[in-house]
């Protein structure tokens, strides 16, 4: 995703996190630093479930996630996340 997308809500600029500013470098607002270092594994937990149920979402992903996912799979290989057409 985009960084300038990443404050956009209901498509007006909220920011939230940085404020925007000339160049290629943003400011972290006061507490932000800290709330994403104290909450980053829940905020990972978080993104990549959001993006499994994507994939299961995504009706071309049904023969491939939805048939060879049973009761107990075996798996013997993986994609890495980077890999993925759609990795934003």
């Amino acid at each position: 995703m985009p960084l300038w997308k990443l404050q956009t809500l209901r498509r007006r600029n909220v920011p939230f996190l940085y404020e925007k500013s000339s160049g290629p470098r943003i400011t972290l607002l006061p507490g932000v630093a800290f709330n994403l270092r104290r909450f980053g594994a829940l905020i990972q937990l978080l993104a990549r479930s959001a993006w499994v149920q994507h994939i299961r979402s995504n009706p071309r992903n049904a023969p491939t996630v939805g048939g060879a996912m049973k009761q107990d799979p075996h798996v013997d290989h993986f994609i890495p996340w980077s890999r993925y057409p759609r990795d934003l």
